[in-house]
């Protein structure tokens, strides 16, 4: 179990890796799948969003205390990306 005092960065840092393999995939499609369509604009706005929404939900769990606030907004993030 992770104690309570780190719940908040782990659930932060779990996003980031969940987003990588969403760059990875757009990544793939672009270079190799449609080498002839740029995508550099989707890949930019695709890490800008995931960075934008995560930093949006780390200063919304700073503000709660409710255990059960936090999980759904984790959740919330985590389905959205």
């Amino acid at each position: 179990m992770i104690p309570c005092s780190h719940w908040k960065s782990f659930c932060c840092s779990s996003l980031c890796f969940a987003a990588l393999p969403v760059n990875n995939a757009v990544l793939f499609v672009d270079l190799i799948l449609l080498p002839n369509l740029d995508l550099l604009t989707v890949r930019t706005l695709n890490a800008l969003v995931g960075l934008a929404a995560g930093i949006a939900v780390f200063q919304l769990l700073k503000r709660v205390d409710n255990y059960q606030v936090e999980v759904l907004l984790t959740f919330a993030l985590a389905m959205a990306a």
